[in-house]
């Protein structure tokens, strides 16, 4: 037996990305293993979501973000030794510089290097001076997907055989659907009629919606399609460009933004849109695309990153850079029924493939390798 602290100080006020992630697989590990003892560090909010096992202790200490930072490197090396913590777990991109026990590491995906004008300044720059001194101390490195795993050890091969594949899972609730009376009241409580589109995720800039906007409006002004574009997610940062392309003109009332929607909605809003689309300019797993899968919904999303490994041949694929690209597949699955259908029946095989128990099963098996090695 083992004792494992897991910094999960990362999971926000909404269980959106890496907040779903972590409390996924939390959840996950609590059902499969009854054998080693578990500290959880965790906010508030996230303390609220988890439901661990006996085994598990939580601890949700009242902290801000920019605090938060100091603290992982300031105290939590302490709180190692105080716990009498054989591993640490950082599931938020880094880890404390101070190393006290065995670690692991999780990293999401590498955008702060490729993409780093995707994010805010302040964030790039820590994440790019943080992240590669946690993956050379780290014992194991989880990466979220094989194309997340490609990308560290091109990035960094160095540290290539410490990396460990953790690919995320879907929910079962996403593949129970609901009845038509919950789902219509859904859509009238957001204000949605008629036929639409959906894509889900925070808005910000990595998401691609000013040519998801561009290629939506292209279709209207075209006449070739009834629907409207429901946007589902959080306000993130640099969105005002969305909000400007959605409200101009040629759009006005045709796109629906929906702000952050709980699963027992989201699953509504997925069971009841012809396409969901995913142009994402990079993804280091691609949560929505597994989950609207799952809900029977036809997906268009990205061909990069492991959005083109996780959707496989279940969903058609884009060039996110493409405005043209974009609409003419939004096109052909919105009018094209046939192709939706097989879509759908080739997307629940693929999603009922990634489970939350599978990716509990290779992060305990990483713990076991990082004590030993």
């Amino acid at each position: 037996m083992a004792r494992i602290l897991i910094n999960a100080m990362a999971m926000g006020a909404v269980k959106t990305g890496v907040g779903r992630f972590i409390d996924e697989l939390l959840c996950a590990l609590s059902v499969i293993d009854g054998d080693n003892e578990y500290v959880v560090y965790t906010t508030e909010p996230g303390a609220r979501e988890l439901r661990l096992g006996p085994n598990f202790s939580i601890h949700a200490p009242r902290l801000s973000r920019p605090v938060r930072l100091v603290w992982e490197q300031a105290v939590l090396p302490g709180l190692v030794r105080r716990h009498g913590a054989d591993l640490l777990h950082g599931q938020g991109f880094t880890l404390p510089l101070r190393k006290t026990s065995r670690q692991v590491v999780t990293i999401y995906d590498m955008t702060w290097f490729s993409h780093g004008h995707t994010h805010e300044r302040i964030k790039t720059i820590y994440f790019r001076n943080l992240i590669p001194r946690s993956l050379r101390q780290a014992d194991r490195i989880l990466a979220i997907s094989e194309s997340a795993a490609a990308d560290i050890r091109a990035m960094f091969p160095e540290v290539g055989a410490r990396v460990v594949t953790t690919p995320g899972g879907v929910a079962p609730h996403f593949f129970v659907r609901p009845g038509e009376e919950a789902t219509r009241a859904v859509l009238a409580r957001l204000g949605i009629d008629g036929p639409f589109l959906l894509s889900v995720g925070t808005l910000q800039p990595r998401k691609n919606l000013p040519r998801l906007l561009e290629a939506f409006a292209l279709l209207k002004r075209d006449g070739a399609i009834p629907h409207r574009l429901v946007l589902c997610g959080e306000p993130g940062w640099a969105n005002s460009d969305v909000y400007e392309r959605a409200h101009a003109p040629d759009l006005a009332g045709h796109v629906v933004f929906t702000g952050f929607i709980p699963d027992a909605d989201l699953v509504s809003l997925y069971a009841a849109c012809d396409v969901f689309a995913y142009p994402s300019l990079y993804e280091g797993f691609g949560l929505p695309v597994v989950e609207a899968m799952a809900a029977g919904v036809a997906v268009l999303t990205s061909d990069n990153s492991s959005l083109r490994e996780v959707a496989g041949d279940a969903a058609l694929l884009c060039d996110p850079i493409s405005v043209e690209d974009i609409a003419a597949k939004l096109r052909r699955l919105a009018n094209e029924p046939a192709t939706r259908q097989d879509l759908v029946a080739r997307g629940h095989r693929r999603a009922a493939a990634y489970t939350w128990q599978e990716c509990a099963r290779r992060t305990l098996g990483a713990y076991h390798e990082a004590l030993a090695a």
